[in-house]
């Protein structure tokens, strides 16, 4: 089995596995076989399991793969078999796992949703609101593309909760920008240019970051990269694949490395809000300041970041054990990861 290597170059699991046929898969098999000679031909596609879509009226295909060029009717029988087949294989997977991925999804997100009520009451501008309500609703959508085993579009769902978490954090304090964006659908800001943005302008953005990310817990230190991997398709081992329909419907182990990713991505997002407004240390999730304590404790990498504690606890604080990382209060450990040197 292929597996895609981004980030830290950890094979993951989730590569061309995920290859179901794509729409530009099977629409570039139809058009191979479209006849424009017969004016009645209609749309359909048999879709072999050895290559690409052809007519069955046609034959043989060509020694390069490609159907002949033929005549008549393309039959559609295939397309009516073909979602029986994959409404059969959606029910068989909904009816085998109920609600868990809604509910592994809603524990995974747990710390993303607190993060965007906090958002909403405490740090809303009134511009790009709907882009917090936009994080939650592809948080949704994930666990309604897993539960229907759907992977490839739960994917998707994923890295817009990262591109509109982001994207608003620019939006917030630019509503000219956020209207002309609105009106025309120009001037929307990419990855690079909001981290560009918020490095500016919120003074310890990147050296909280850069700390935070040392006791990451994730597997990928920026998961957007590898669920970019997938969405452009960018090579051999992401791209979709053709096939029957009801390979739509991906394997077990697939959809639960989509549930951890969730995790990934709720973490990476907390991490960059956290570095925004590390500031407002005591009025932050309850959940996003013990996840960061735990991490202080149970990641081993926390001797990376030794000296920045040792100028923290200063003269007269115990520095033995890992336990002594997490101070007696939260007001103190604020005051922490409020100055990273």
């Amino acid at each position: 089995m292929s597996c895609a290597r981004v980030g830290d170059g950890t094979p993951r699991i989730i590569s061309n596995d995920l290859g179901y046929p794509g729409y530009t898969g099977l629409l570039k098999g139809i058009i191979q076989n479209l006849s424009f000679q017969a004016a009645s031909t209609h749309l359909g596609s048999h879709v072999a399991a050895s290559g690409p879509p052809y007519p069955r009226s046609c034959g043989s295909k060509t020694s390069d793969g490609m159907a002949p060029a033929c005549q008549g009717q393309v039959m559609t029988d295939d397309f009516r078999h073909q979602t029986d087949d994959l409404a059969g294989t959606v029910a068989v997977h909904v009816k085998a796992n109920r609600d868990e991925f809604c509910k592994r999804v809603s524990e995974e997100a747990n710390c993303l949703l607190a993060w965007l009520e906090y958002l909403r009451t405490s740090e809303a501008t009134g511009a790009a609101d709907a882009l917090l309500n936009g994080v939650q609703g592809a948080i949704i959508e994930t666990a309604g593309c897993l539960t229907l085993g759907l992977v490839r579009p739960a994917l998707s769902s994923l890295r817009l909760q990262v591109d509109m978490t982001l994207s608003w954090l620019y939006f917030k304090d630019h509503p000219v920008e956020w209207g002309h964006l609105r009106d025309t659908g120009r001037g929307f800001q990419s990855k690079s240019d909001v981290w560009s943005y918020v490095s500016e302008h919120y003074p310890q953005f990147k050296t909280r970051f850069v700390e935070l990310e040392r006791v990451k817990s994730r597997r990928e230190a920026d998961p957007y990269r590898l669920l970019s991997a997938h969405i452009h398709g960018q090579t051999d081992f992401t791209a979709p694949t053709v096939g029957p329909l009801s390979g739509l419907v991906a394997e077990r182990r697939l959809c639960d490395e989509c549930v951890e990713l969730q995790g990934e991505v709720s973490e990476y997002l907390s991490d960059v809000l956290l570095s925004a407004y590390g500031d407002e240390w005591a009025s932050l999730p309850s959940c996003a300041r013990e996840q960061i304590e735990r991490r202080l404790i149970e990641v081993p990498k926390i001797e990376t970041i030794t000296s920045s504690y040792n100028k923290w606890k200063g003269p007269g604080r115990s520095s033995g054990s890992k336990q002594a990382v997490v101070a007696s209060d939260a007001g103190e450990t604020g005051s922490w990861l409020a100055s990273f040197p």
